[in-house]
């Protein structure tokens, strides 16, 4: 049976060459989905974890705190810090509104500003993490850094801006661009140009000379630590909103929901037309085959050989067919995520070789499934006829 398989697969080697194209096609498409599909669920339970193991801290009133007090905490392995407010840049123009209605009785000081985040680190802010910021050029801001920001790629290019240039706030300091990203974040407008995502600014919290802060971000080794931290702060400090940093998990799990749910309608989709076109192509490949398994059946081979042999022929085109798929696959895989979603999601390739052989297999394994069921549905058309009724018609 293998070897019958083998000698035909050479034999067309044209036909065979066809379906291999074919089968490279459905391969990496559904090697890309369920890598995409399985990423986002990794993903997921990792915002999951992080999302339970952080705890947000500000004032039920939304004034300033000293974060001191709360630095203390043993059980905490970091935090981090965020102090926010307005400022009005030097000799630069912010993002206007195109079609909105402008204010009228704003005041000089209310004119032309921008909102900042002075933070000790903004890798981990809920923002970037959910993908609605994305770090274009430079780096992002760490704990170590003094007078250092980081600016929209929309309000750069207005006043034509580059990494380590300087920009004049209205505190007369002067700020090095460490840092540009893109994307939009939730605005609520309230007249003001501080409201664009655009008009945003991060910028190290040293540079403040301040210990006070609106919120602080306090991460956790286990969930279990984070409740019980969470029951005491409750106790210790009753004018203080301590709550779950959930915010980075709720936004990224709605964007993920979405990918997965297309992703399913894409796979299942992929499966259906698989099916289809395979089973088209059988009956035309078939047709041309019935003296062929006239003679098997009359000479007394059995038809669950048959259709191994024809499972055989099809299973060895699909080898090299895996080969190109899996390198085309991962070239795609990165077209994706650097074109069609601009970055945003870039966390949900972040594993390794072994993972992503796994998926492949997987991919690889449902492609064989197609195989077999297109194959069992088209020779079963004319497996049910007796040898000698196939031989009659085609003589």
């Amino acid at each position: 049976m293998i070897k019958r398989s083998i000698y035909y697969v050479t034999r067309k080697k044209k036909r065979s060459l066809i379906i291999m194209m074919i089968l490279t096609i459905i391969l990496s498409c559904l090697y890309i989905s369920s890598s995409i599909t399985i990423s986002a669920a990794q993903l997921e339970k990792t915002m999951y974890e992080a999302a339970n193991t952080s705890l947000s801290v500000t004032k039920k009133d939304q004034s300033l705190f000293d974060y001191k007090e709360y630095q203390e905490i043993k059980q905490a392995k970091g935090y981090t810090l965020h102090y926010e407010g307005l400022t009005q840049p030097r000799n630069l123009h912010v993002i206007e509104a195109q079609q909105s209605v402008k204010r009228d009785d704003l005041s000089d000081e209310h004119k032309n500003v921008m909102s900042y985040l002075a933070t000790n680190q903004t890798k981990s802010h809920a923002l970037f993490k959910s993908g609605n910021f994305v770090l274009k050029k430079g780096r992002h801001i760490q704990e170590t850094d003094c007078n250092k920001v980081m600016v929209h790629e929309q309000f750069a290019k207005k006043n034509h801006l580059a990494l380590h240039d300087f920009i004049n706030l209205d505190n007369n300091k002067k700020y090095e661009i460490i840092g540009i990203f893109s994307g939009k974040k939730q605005e609520r407008y309230t007249g003001l140009t501080s409201d664009f995502s655009e008009n945003m600014l991060f910028m190290d919290y040293s540079s403040q000379q301040t210990n006070n802060v609106h919120k602080i971000i306090m991460y956790f080794d286990h969930l279990k630590d984070t409740r019980l931290m969470m029951k005491q702060l409750e106790k210790n400090h009753p004018d203080a909103l301590v709550e779950m940093d959930t915010k980075t998990y709720e936004e990224t799990l709605e964007a993920i929901t979405h990918i997965q749910y297309i992703i399913k309608v894409i796979v299942c989709s992929l499966i259906v037309v698989a099916l289809v076109v395979l089973s088209l192509i059988l009956i035309l490949w078939l047709r041309e085959r019935l003296y062929e398994i006239g003679i098997l059946l009359s000479v007394g081979f059995h038809k669950s050989e048959i259709l191994g042999q024809f499972i055989c022929e099809l299973l060895f085109v699909s080898i090299p067919a895996a080969v190109l798929s899996f390198g085309l696959g991962h070239i795609f895989l990165k077209y994706v995520i650097n074109v069609l979603l601009k970055n945003a999601y870039s966390l949900l390739f972040e594993y390794g070789f072994r993972q992503e052989a796994m998926t492949f297999i997987g991919s690889y394994g449902i492609l064989a499934g197609v195989i077999i069921i297109s194959v069992i549905t088209t020779c079963g058309m004319f497996l049910i006829k007796k040898p000698q009724e196939i031989l009659s018609k085609m003589s």
